[in-house]
Formats: structure tokens, C-alpha cells, sequence
């Protein structure tokens, strides 16, 4: 009896620190569904990522940088799959621009267009670049290990290249790129 007892018990602590594990380093269910979901894309999102490898051939960007739209879910940084808890329709539909979460350097934004940015910030962060940007009221929450990506600011940007700095020190800011006004074009813009 007393074996039986101490095996249930076992086993139930076993389990409970296996899901603990697979909870915070993203394991099951979480990849198998952005997986799942990867398998269901639509035209849109094919075209994008074709644009997207297109742009990244013809430009030698590196491996570790991304385009993909912007849903509820979709991981925000190209090497972590922490995502934005909230999923403000206000965001929809954009691109994200992915990269490291830990990345510390310069991006060159190319818009083929008229565009809006928003910068996803942490209060952790060295906030001052984005003092000449205007602060919304979308909200959001990007829960990481080492901060949380709180707020949003914004900045409207002409057609042309526009360098943006990672973000940081603590860690890099996530770039999500609109079109201005709707338009026929697929792909605002690419990376230099």
C-alpha cells in the first residue's frame, strides 16, 4: 500500500516539473501548434515569405533576420518564441520584423512606401532613441525571462531607408512595420 502511495506520488511530482519545463522553455504543445499553423498559411503569407527570401538573397541578410505577418501568436524574435499575450487588433495587419532577442545592432528598413513602425519597449531598456516617437495606448505584453515588453511607440516614415537600432541594453525591441494606406503592394517594404 505504502509502495503504491509513494509510486502515485512519484509520478505525480515527475509530471509536474516536466510540465513546468516544457512551459518555460516553449516545448509541446506551443511548437507543434505554430507548426500546425505554419502548415495552414495563406496565399498572403506565402507571397510575403517569398518576397521576404527574395529580398534576403538579393541583400546577403543575415540568416537570423525575418519577415513574416503579424497574427496573435506569431513569435517576435527569430531565435525565442516569446509573443505578444495581449495581440492587439491595433497591430493587425503588419509585418514582423524578426531577429535575435539579444541582438545589439543596426537594422536598414527600406519602404517601398509610406509606412508606420511601432517599437514593442521595456521599461529595462535604454529607452531614449525612441524619445522623438509618439507613445500609444495599445496594449501589450511580451513576457521574457529577462524583461517584459510593455509598451508601444510609434513613428510614420516616408518611402526610403530608415536605420533602426535593436534596442537594449537588456534586450532588443521588436520592429512590426504597416502599410500607411491599403494598397495592392504585398510587402512595404525590405531589409538592407
Amino acid at each position: 500500500m505504502k509502495a503504491k502511495v509513494f509510486l502515485y506520488t512519484f509520478a505525480s511530482i515527475v509530471l509536474f516539473v516536466s510540465g513546468m519545463v516544457s512551459y518555460k522553455e516553449n516545448l509541446l504543445p506551443r511548437q507543434f501548434l505554430h507548426a500546425f499553423k505554419s502548415i495552414l498559411t495563406t496565399n498572403e503569407e506565402k507571397l510575403a515569405t517569398e518576397l521576404n527570401e527574395q529580398s534576403t538573397s538579393i541583400n546577403a541578410t543575415a540568416p537570423k533576420i525575418r519577415i513574416l505577418p503579424y497574427a496573435k501568436g506569431t513569435p517576435l524574435f527569430s531565435d525565442r518564441n516569446y509573443e505578444d499575450e495581449i495581440g492587439s487588433k491595433s497591430l493587425e495587419p503588419s509585418y514582423v520584423v524578426q531577429f535575435p532577442r539579444h541582438f545589439d545592432g543596426n537594422i536598414t528598413l527600406v519602404a517601398n512606401e509610406p509606412s508606420i513602425i511601432y517599437r514593442l519597449i521595456s521599461d529595462d531598456n535604454d529607452n531614449q532613441i525612441f524619445s522623438d516617437w509618439n507613445v500609444t495606448e495599445i496594449p501589450v505584453l511580451v513576457n521574457g525571462v529577462s524583461s517584459k515588453h510593455t509598451k508601444v511607440v510609434t513613428k510614420a516614415i516616408n518611402a526610403g531607408e530608415i536605420e533602426l537600432s535593436s534596442g537594449g541594453p537588456v534586450c532588443s525591441s521588436p520592429v512590426l512595420v504597416k502599410q500607411d494606406k491599403a494598397t495592392d503592394s504585398n510587402l512595404p517594404f525590405r531589409i538592407k
